[in-house]
């Protein structure tokens, strides 16, 4: 799994100094950014209209910019935006998967009991579909535990 550290990367006008950002390839087809926004308007923004973004079918965002005014994240006509099932009012978390290279039929939304986990499938060819989790990790709470033993509930042990 490829990543990037200690480097600079430009989105519109604003520059970001070592970026935790992390890319993975599957199957030569699906690429996953995430990135921690720092609940940055203009970070949130570029990041949805840069048009290097395109190559990616999903953007795994934590502390994106939350609007007041709409009550959530950010929305743009190239991204699908999902964010954590719960009713938190200002989610740490959130995936947006990319119209042109995944569609609506593709993705299942899953709901999850954790705040700030944010979790969809994607039917693929295969016969299992893949589960993408995106998690917000507090720096006064390990919810790691929380979510694997939600999952390890709603698994078929065999």
């Amino acid at each position: 799994m490829p990543s990037s550290q200690g480097s600079f990367s430009k989105h519109g006008d604003t520059e970001i100094q070592n970026p935790v950002i992390l890319s993975m390839l599957v199957n030569t087809e699906l690429r996953i950014l995430q990135n921690n926004l720092h609940k940055s308007q203009p970070l949130t923004q570029s990041i949805l209209n840069d048009s290097d973004m395109k190559q990616y079918a999903i953007l795994l965002l934590q502390e994106q910019y939350w609007s007041s005014t709409t009550n959530s994240s950010l929305t743009h006509h190239s991204w699908t935006l999902y964010e954590p099932t719960t009713n938190n009012e200002q989610p740490r978390s959130a995936i947006y998967t990319n119209n042109n290279l995944l569609g609506a039929t593709q993705i299942t939304h899953i709901d999850l009991p954790l705040d700030d986990v944010t979790a969809i499938e994607i039917a693929t060819k295969d016969p299992q579909p893949t589960l993408i989790i995106n998690v917000y990790k507090p720096c006064d709470k390990n919810i790691v535990p929380e979510l694997h033993d939600h999952l390890q509930k709603k698994t078929p042990h065999t």
